[in-house]
């Protein structure tokens, strides 16, 4: 899983590369980040149906379904596939 990313687009920008998707989206332009980590929240388009999507703010990272709670998403910062 990558370490951090960055966030830089406006929603206008977002619209255009999304191919014309039908988009909910805050009235605001994101804040630009350029140094999103793990545990970190930044905003996701979620998909509502065909054609539509909203914005929505989400944390980064891996907690896996069998986590008790979300303190194991510090070690599974750097989780890999295991290959035979």
């Amino acid at each position: 899983m990558c370490g951090r990313y960055s966030s830089y687009y406006t929603w206008r920008e977002i619209w255009e590369f999304s191919g014309g998707l039908q988009l909910i989206l805050p009235a605001e332009d994101p804040q630009p980040a350029y140094n999103l980590a793990p545990t970190q929240s930044g905003w996701v388009l979620v998909a509502e149906g065909e054609g539509r999507a909203h914005a929505t703010q989400m944390r980064w990272g891996l907690i896996p379904a069998w986590a008790r709670d979300a303190k194991i998403a510090y070690s599974t910062i750097n989780a890999r596939v295991e290959t035979a």
